[in-house]
């Protein structure tokens, strides 16, 4: 069974009804209260995940009581197979100021360790219900837990009976109106993503996919031909777009403006083959960004990266590649 979402985002962001949301890394920092709780992975924060959440604050809201999302931190394949754990859509700080923008009371950012991968599922249950004291529990269908992840959905229910939760399950979310619609899912987000197909991870997570990082010294070559570039440092183990140009849109910190950009990203094959940059354009646009935080934000795909037979020729495109970029972004407005 699945729901549909159409082309609207299904929660639009929003602040919690009284104070900010309350991150706790333990749950020996909650005072018990009852709650709506939902568990789960929630990387990238998309149309899925946000559906979820939604219901858990609208229910929370409707008892009077608080909404709880529990997640992990690291991502659980990170511990269980590092080998194949995939990278993730989201900082877990990106992740918790997303879960906070759709007025969550309490987020816990549990540790995944061994020994939390070797918990039962009553044990993990029973520690949460002694410190959230759930009334209900919003899980998607797809949802396991525990030891060898044996806390499936009867077992979850099963144990609502006993810690005096009421389990309520959402079926996966797809994309459209057809049954046929696309799955929405961090892994096809990603997918999307390193094929270079920004609209469509958009469309998945409600939003733009956006890197981000402080501003750090690159080379300055693209000063030197007329385009200089924000050399974006971003975290280690986040999903990067495919290579290539795109067309973005960048904000800066404590600043709300969003200011077009053309963005690289790839080894700089004109120069020197180096490591992969995300290197920003911000067209018409003229300040000292070093240091800074910035997030961009992308819109379309322009091109793939090339070397061209002379640095002329590389501006002469870079020329079009700005007009490009201010068309796609002229749409988005």
């Amino acid at each position: 069974m699945t729901e549909s979402v159409g082309d609207e985002s299904p929660l639009s962001p929003q602040s919690s009804l009284l104070n900010p949301i309350v991150v706790v890394q333990s749950l020996a920092d909650l005072s018990p209260a009852p709650s709506v709780l939902t568990i789960g992975t929630f990387d990238g924060v998309h149309r899925g995940h946000q559906r979820l959440i939604g219901h858990v604050v609208a229910r929370a809201r409707a008892r009077g009581v608080r909404s709880v999302v529990l997640t992990f931190d690291p991502h659980p394949r990170a511990i269980l197979a590092p080998e194949s754990a995939p990278p993730r859509l989201t900082t877990v700080a990106d992740e918790a100021a997303l879960i906070a923008s759709l007025g969550v009371d309490v987020l816990v950012i549990y540790p995944f360790t061994r020994e939390t991968a070797n918990t039962a599922a009553r044990d993990f249950m029973a520690m949460v219900a002694r410190a959230v004291r759930p009334v209900e529990v919003w899980v998607g269908d797809d949802f396991a837990f525990g030891k060898g992840r044996e806390g499936n959905l009867d077992v979850l229910r099963d144990l609502g009976t006993e810690f005096g939760y009421l389990l309520n399950v959402l079926p996966r979310v797809h994309l459209g109106d057809a049954p046929e619609g696309e799955m929405i899912g961090s892994s096809g987000i990603r997918t999307h993503l390193l094929a270079g197909e920004v609209a469509a991870a958009a469309r998945l997570l409600g939003r733009p996919y956006a890197l981000r990082g402080p501003v750090v010294r690159g080379a300055g070559r693209g000063r030197q031909i007329g385009f200089p570039t924000a050399n974006t440092q971003v975290a280690s183990g986040i999903v990067v777009p495919k290579d290539g140009i795109y067309a973005t849109w960048v904000t800066i910190e404590d600043d709300p403006t969003r200011y077009p950009a053309m963005t690289y990203i790839g080894p700089r094959p004109q120069f020197d083959n180096g490591p992969r940059s995300v290197e920003p354009n911000l067209i018409d646009w003229d300040g000292d960004l070093y240091d800074k935080a910035i997030a961009v934000h992308f819109i379309e795909w322009l091109r793939g990266d090339a070397r061209f037979a002379c640095v002329d020729d590389l501006i002469a495109q870079m020329r079009r590649d700005r007009g490009a970029t201010l068309a796609a972004l002229a749409k988005d407005e």
